[in-house]
């Protein structure tokens, strides 16, 4: 891992500006103001969805004293934040892959988002994630979750992320095994609500092994006959 270095967490040591329209500012709760993170990527971690197939479950290291191992020099709003603990911890116990924001392989560059909110702190968010005026002074935050998908096959395509390992999906599809067989066995097959949930887990599991096949492989999966 590169060496990093010590960031103030109201924005990397930079002043929060004066803003002369306060209704641009974002109305949260404190406890809903989100500090600095570091995206990483643990190797057992992926997510499917019917719609976009498998695609990688990032995890966030929050920079905030006290998370993970997070260190700060002292207290209060000149506190310096020092996330390198937490972010050396995540790569030896779990193998993460860092996702530093200020590489420059990082397709699109630095995915954070700075937000002032109406209490004068920073909100941190990734550049997917905004907000827009929906009457009466109210805002609405919006989540492209499309161009966030398509930014992570970009993250694997660029050799950032390593592909999802066949041993990942065995894993995943043997809790969906399980509940297979739950269904068969279960003394009310033949009735509609089994049949329902049958089927639709049998699907769900075939469609996750095509999708794995067409992303990663090709190649059948071992030992996954179909019933």
């Amino acid at each position: 891992m590169p060496a990093q270095t010590y960031e103030r967490y109201e924005g990397a040591g930079e002043a929060i500006p004066d803003a002369a329209d306060t209704s641009n500012h974002l109305p949260l709760k404190p406890r809903k103001i989100r500090a600095q993170f570091t995206l990483c990527h643990v190797p057992t971690r992926w997510a499917w969805d019917g719609d976009h197939g498998w695609y990688p479950d990032l995890t966030a290291i929050t920079h905030k004293p006290g998370c993970n191992g997070v260190q700060a020099d002292k207290g209060g709003p000149d506190a310096r934040i020092n996330p390198v603990p937490a972010i050396a911890a995540m790569q030896a116990v779990k193998g993460a892959v860092i996702l530093d924001r200020k590489d420059k392989r990082i397709p699109g560059g630095d995915y954070l988002r700075r937000h002032r909110t109406k209490t004068g702190q920073w909100h941190h968010a990734l550049t997917f994630e905004s907000w827009s005026k929906i009457g009466n002074g109210k805002l609405r935050k919006r989540f492209d979750l499309e161009g966030y998908i398509k930014w992570l096959r970009e993250l694997e395509a660029a050799g950032l992320i390593p592909q999802m390992a066949e041993e990942i999906l065995e894993d995943k599809l043997e809790v969906l095994e399980k509940r297979i067989s739950r269904y068969q066995n279960d003394p009310r097959i033949g009735m509609a609500a089994v049949e329902i949930g049958l089927n639709a887990a049998v699907e769900k599991r075939d469609k996750m092994i095509a999708d794995w096949q067409r992303q990663y492989s090709g190649e059948p999966v071992k030992g996954k006959e179909k019933k």
